[in-house]
């Protein structure tokens, strides 16, 4: 486990600002749909342009993963293990795949 938090999108914003196992299986969900999808969790293609965006941005993502409203992955390759991720299912991370 790394001593930083990862960045919204890829961080659960209704756990305690710390870094656990936890806090990396609900970043490894939000990779895996980045690399799935090609683009960030509630974020379409495309690079953020400017600080101000990439603010907006996580406000936006940290609102609908605090209400626990997550990305359609309906047909998505381990769409069932990205879900559980995120909604913390997994106690260890050696249980995801």
């Amino acid at each position: 486990m790394g001593a930083h938090l990862p960045d919204s999108g890829f961080y659960d914003p209704n756990s305690e600002p710390v870094s656990t196992a936890q806090t990396d299986i609900f970043s490894v969900a939000s990779v895996l749909y980045a690399i799935l999808t090609g683009y960030w969790p509630y974020r379409g293609p495309g690079t953020v342009k400017t600080g101000e965006e990439m603010e907006k941005y996580g406000q936006e993502v940290d609102d609908l993963f605090g209400r626990r409203q997550f990305p359609n992955i309906d047909g998505l390759f381990a769409g069932e293990v990205i879900i559980k991720c995120w909604k913390n299912e997994y106690a260890r991370a050696d249980t995801v795949l």
